[in-house]
């Protein structure tokens, strides 16, 4: 498994540890945890980040009309 040290600020392959807990919100959890390799300190498993959504303007009224989008 692949672990994310936020101190370090690296990746690094592990083995992990299942860690349970219970959070105020979800109630009991769980979450695979994993020493750094660098500083030991307890590091989180790690998850790619979500691709950015692009913005296209599709609904855009042309200029002159309600809804522009120019401030005049």
């Amino acid at each position: 498994m692949k672990f994310y040290c936020k101190t370090c600020d690296i990746a690094f392959e592990h083995e992990g540890i299942k860690k349970e807990y219970h959070d105020a919100v979800f109630g009991p959890c769980a979450k695979y945890i994993a020493p750094c390799s660098k500083c030991n300190e307890e590091s989180d498993e790690y998850r790619k980040p979500k691709p950015a959504k692009s913005f296209t303007p599709q609904n855009v009224a042309p200029c002159g009309n309600p809804g522009c989008c120019c401030k005049r």
